[in-house]
């Protein structure tokens, strides 16, 4: 289950990267609320 978490995380941080449209924060917020769940 930890690689599925940083799998998703990767990814999050990779559209986010590459779309420019989050911010620091929120992607921290959204993988902090991946690994909470």
């Amino acid at each position: 289950m930890v690689l599925l978490v940083l799998f998703l995380v990767f990814i999050i941080l990779f559209i986010s990267y590459k779309t420019k449209k989050q911010t620091k924060e929120e992607m921290v917020r959204q993988a902090d609320g991946i690994i909470i769940i």
